[in-house]
């Protein structure tokens, strides 16, 4: 065999080995992939199923949730007539110390009571006091503000916090005022409810404050003493409302919600309560469990 044909035996054996070696690489890389796409496959059955097992539990509402966080609040096993006795004698000793304030807002009639209800969101009362007389001297009514440049009211509430939208809130309320009512404040909790972003409790402060009908006013001070006082074991402050309207006179609605609610900010706060100074603790299983 010459040189020539010795070099192109040993070519083709170089080449038979390197097509060898491609096509071992070759079903090498198709098993990878098989193998990634079969786990691929796996994962997305598992999380499909994971999906449908989340989908399949019953989800707990959210005032169902408010309401278990309210649980903790010890209530007395007493017959009705025993917690209509008790109510009524927490009401009349808190009216003994509490009962001549009413609201802390200043107002000058039931316009600015609601105006000035929407900027105590998150708010002091004091904070509230401070920027409301520039505000009703710039838009009395609820034509002005409806028609008012909301950066100048921007400008005028901003220490309340949340300014653009209390601003949106404050021109909302009176463009619907003027709209369904010419601009008058309406009396019954139909009609104030009715009306852009007020709800129960403002209208009930409304009613009571500004026209002088019997109202329970449910903000947070009234709502965790009443829930300490082991009154209520509920969350939603309309579900409170209408608990202690069925358990209290009428009579007593309007100077209890007061006296709850400066109860709560000075006795009774979320922190730190001064069970042992309070004034009804022999009626309240909250402060007879803190100080016993």
């Amino acid at each position: 065999m010459n040189d020539m044909a010795k070099a192109n035996q040993k070519k083709a054996a170089k080449s038979g080995t390197g097509n060898s070696a491609a096509r071992k690489k070759a079903a090498t890389n198709k098993k990878t992939t098989a193998k990634k796409k079969s786990s691929a496959k796996k994962k997305a059955a598992a999380k499909k199923k994971s999906g449908l097992k989340k989908s399949s539990q019953k989800k707990v509402p959210i005032s169902k949730r408010n309401e278990a966080r309210a649980q903790p609040h010890k209530m007395w096993n007493e017959s009705e007539s025993v917690l209509n006795a008790r109510a009524i004698r927490i009401s009349n000793e808190l009216r003994k110390i509490y009962g001549a304030k009413d609201t802390a807002l200043d107002f000058d009639g039931a316009y600015q009571l609601l105006a000035a209800t929407i900027l105590s969101a998150q708010c002091t009362d004091a904070q509230v006091n401070r920027v409301t007389p520039v505000l009703f001297a710039r838009f009395a009514d609820a034509r002005a503000m409806t028609a008012a440049d909301p950066a100048e009211i921007e400008k005028i509430i901003h220490s309340t916090g949340f300014f653009r939208q209390k601003t949106r809130s404050i021109i909302g309320m009176s463009a619907s005022l003027v709209e369904k009512f010419g601009g008058r404040v309406p009396e019954t909790m139909e009609e104030l409810t009715s009306l852009a972003g007020v709800g129960r409790k403002t209208a009930n402060l409304v009613r009571a404050m500004a026209f002088g009908h019997p109202g329970l006013i449910v903000d947070t001070h009234f709502k965790r003493v009443a829930q300490r006082l082991g009154l209520v074991q509920l969350a939603d402050p309309t579900k409170i409302e209408r608990r202690i309207a069925e358990i209290l006179p009428d009579s007593h609605w309007t100077e209890f919600s007061n006296s709850m609610i400066w109860h709560g900010r000075a006795l009774c706060p979320a922190r730190n309560p001064k069970c042992s100074e309070c004034p009804v603790l022999k009626d309240c299983p909250f402060g007879q469990e803190q100080v016993g």
